[in-house]
């Protein structure tokens, strides 16, 4: 009755916490994938990027090549007239490479889990992609898909939620772009489509009249919930080729999963404003980024678990 890959990621302290559901009524939910210019990555060096999705070769090396080498100021002015890079996955691309923000340690503790290896690798792809290489477009996220949807740039980050309304930006786009999923971290060993929120079906606690109201739900389900016919969104407009829908139903939609750092408002700011934007924009390295905010992260981790392990603050 429900839609599992996403009903799934809210099995959290061993309970699901809400329902979901997909079909041409409600449009299923994705974390992140990339949108491409076809002209742009072949003038990168890429003929057939679907195949090389397929062979398991799209990493964030391939990624950060075409990026440089389709960013470009053809005028002389001093300013890129193509980026390489639009709008980002805004941090969710760790998951990528085996990593997240936060993770239960071998007592069941909470606690900040990027000071690794697979989790500096991730900062430093974030200030490669967004910094370091200087082939994004220092704008906002909207100016920057604009930019991708009038052909002058080569990838853009969205989830479904960017590409599901005939109004969308990317939807409005002058070329026929193609989707791809996330590319692969160097520790990466599966593709992953992540993204750090997604929206539930609940039952209040205040439900006075449960029986009826599971009743009316699980009918609800039979209509709205359809493992048939969810795809047929991608037949009306989000794909211009089989070569999208297939990747997208394989390779995105199948491998959603949540990037964990909206705990609560507090350690939300600290990692989203602080380490992600720290990396991506305010040219911190990794070190620096998890030097300034490592602690303050995990201070506020303790405090909203209560210093238990594996256990929620009363």
């Amino acid at each position: 009755r429900w839609y599992q890959v996403t009903t799934t990621c809210f099995n959290v302290f061993e309970h699901f916490w809400g329902l979901d559901v997909a079909s041409k009524y409600v449009p299923v939910q994705s974390g992140y994938f990339v949108n491409f210019n076809h002209e742009l990555v072949k003038a990168g060096g890429v003929d057939d990027l679907y195949q090389v999705v397929r062979d398991k070769k799209w990493t964030w090396e391939l990624y950060l090549d075409i990026a440089v080498k389709t960013t470009e100021d053809k005028d002389g002015d001093g300013l890129n007239d193509v980026w390489g890079t639009c709008a980002t996955a805004w941090g969710n691309e760790a998951i990528a490479n085996g990593a997240n923000y936060i993770g239960q340690d071998e007592t069941g503790k909470w606690v900040f889990t990027m000071n690794t290896p697979e989790g500096i690798e991730s900062l430093q792809f974030l200030y490669d992609m967004n910094y370091g290489t200087h082939t994004r477009h220092d704008e906002s996220s909207g100016v920057c898909r604009q930019e991708f949807a009038d052909g002058v740039g080569t990838f853009n980050w969205s989830t479904m939620g960017h590409i599901d309304q005939d109004t969308d930006q990317i939807r409005q786009s002058n070329h026929p772009f193609g989707n791809v999923p996330m590319p692969l971290g160097p520790r990466g060993t599966e593709y992953v489509s992540p993204k750090d929120t997604l929206s539930l079906i609940v039952i209040q606690t205040t439900n006075d009249n449960l029986d009826r109201t599971v009743d009316i739900l699980n009918n609800w389900a039979l209509v709205v919930n359809d493992p048939e016919n969810y795809l047929d969104i991608l037949d009306e407009g989000c794909c211009n080729s089989e070569e999208d829908k297939e990747m997208l139903k394989d390779y995105v939609f199948a491998k959603t999963s949540l990037c964990l750092f909206k705990v609560t408002d507090e350690i939300s700011d600290l990692i989203d404003e602080g380490v992600i934007s720290g990396t991506s924009y305010y040219q911190m390295t990794p070190q620096q980024a998890l030097e300034t905010y490592s602690d303050q992260i995990q201070a506020a981790l303790d405090n909203f678990f209560n210093n238990r392990s594996g256990s929620l603050a009363n």
